[in-house]
């Protein structure tokens, strides 16, 4: 599982498109944060891969929003999900998306495609849940004249027929374009080949010396295009490019893995890379410790009573947590033992009981734990 989150508008799409190549095998979620980064590509790339595209509209609730991604991503609720047709008659190449995503919480499962003939039987999802067990849904079919479900399906079409030609560069193209140019004026749904020409026989000039119009353009939301430039940045005819005394090449070059600073007093300005060699976090106080782990002990005595494999994840995505947060000491050894590979070697029920013990400890003993879950 990859999980791609930036803030930036990734603009070379098809030469990422071609790098990645197939991602069969990887499933590939996108998060995009802020107001300004490229949700298009996002989408085609978490669709690529059969995964979700999520979109955080602030940095500000970022941490907020982090984590419900991270539940929904990590937990689907169905894997392996195949479609047959019961008495429909469906169109070859003609579905989307190619490749059929997992089924998440909350997530409506949308899947569009063509089909010959009359509209009858119906359509079939199988797939295999988190306990092991087999998940079936039928869905009869429901004629509708909405003509708006064409456009949709072709324009998801075109979409992964574009992807596809994007990948494939160096290749003869020649019939894969000419598909996508077809597919294009069938439906009337644009594609990289075509555009909407509109044709006016008016005059509205009489040949007289011609005059220069500045068109406002409005400013991307979250960006203080129009503000003066801060130390060592110019301002160019595209808004502002780093001068050259400005972010040496290798600060430019390495980033660590968080949002982009500000420096102070830019009034908003633009983002400062943090350097790879930036120092380690220290370890956090014994405080903010105890109070951890009475908010994770507290979290996994809400799911008593559920089933193992939900308790089993809720210990894993523990573990992950604690091995960022723990620095050293009982939490980091506790962060150890719940390496998927290790919850595996103990009974679950004795590992689970180890658990909430020596995160009670942690929170300054079994009493103070107890209390806390009380209130």
């Amino acid at each position: 599982m990859l999980v791609l989150v930036t803030d930036g508008q990734v603009g070379n799409e098809d030469q990422i498109l071609r790098e990645a190549g197939d991602l069969a095998g990887v499933r590939v979620h996108t998060v995009g944060v802020d107001r300004a980064v490229n949700a298009g590509f996002l989408g085609r790339l978490a669709a690529a891969g059969g995964g979700r595209c999520e979109l955080v509209e602030s940095e500000d609730r970022l941490d907020e929003a982090m984590d419900s991604i991270h539940r929904r991503i990590g937990a689907p609720l169905v894997t392996g999900v195949t479609l047959a047709a019961d008495g429909l008659s469906l169109v070859d190449g003609a579905r989307t998306p190619d490749r059929l995503p997992d089924l998440f919480p909350g997530v409506p499962y949308v899947v569009t495609g063509r089909y010959r003939g009359a509209p009858a039987g119906g359509l079939t999802l199988r797939g295999t849940t988190r306990d092991g067990r087999e998940w079936t849904v039928d869905a009869p079919v429901t004629p509708s004249a909405n003509a708006a479900l064409t456009a949709i399906w072709a324009r998801a079409h075109l979409r992964e027929l574009e992807d596809r030609y994007a990948a494939a560069a160096g290749t003869d193209l020649t019939g894969l374009e000419r598909r996508i140019v077809d597919a294009s004026l069938r439906f009337g749904v644009l594609c990289r080949f075509t555009a909407y020409l509109a044709v006016d026989s008016r005059t509205v000039a009489g040949g007289g010396p011609g005059h220069r119009i500045v068109q406002p353009v409005e400013p991307t939301s979250g960006w203080d295009m129009l503000s003066a430039p801060p130390g060592g940045m110019s301002r160019g005819m595209g808004g502002f490019a780093p001068a050259a005394a400005g972010i040496a090449p290798s600060a430019r070059a390495a980033f660590v893995a968080r949002p982009a600073k500000r420096r102070a007093g830019d009034g908003g300005g633009m983002p400062v890379p943090l350097p790879a060699s930036a120092p380690a976090r220290p370890a956090p106080p014994v405080a903010d410790l105890a109070g951890l782990a009475a908010r994770e002990a507290r979290r996994l005595r809400e799911l008593a009573g559920r089933p193992e494999y939900e308790r089993r994840e809720a210990l894993e995505d523990l573990g992950s947590r604690l091995a960022v947060l723990a620095g050293s000491g009982p939490l980091r050894t506790l962060a150890e033992a719940l390496r998927p590979q290790a919850i595996g070697g103990r009974p679950f029920e004795e590992l689970w009981a180890h658990v909430l013990e020596v995160l009670d400890a942690a929170a300054g003993g079994t009493d103070r734990g107890s209390s806390f879950w009380r209130r």
